[in-house]
């Protein structure tokens, strides 16, 4: 009985630092992913914003 609760704790802990290393990565993501977007924002590339944003589109 001891054994076993022994590796059932140690497969806990693993799995937590696992689920905790996933969501650190996640966030991680989510933040690159936002940089980048205000960085288009900011910086869209030449013609993206004329093309999408003027009248003449609507107009075509």
């Amino acid at each position: 009985m001891i054994l076993y609760s022994e590796t059932y704790c140690i497969l806990l802990f693993t799995f937590q630092r696992r689920v905790i290393e996933g969501t650190r990565r996640l966030a991680i993501i989510k933040i690159r992913l936002t940089r980048e977007a205000i960085n288009f924002q900011s910086h869209p590339p030449p013609g993206f914003k004329a093309y999408f944003f003027e009248p003449h589109f609507l107009s075509v």
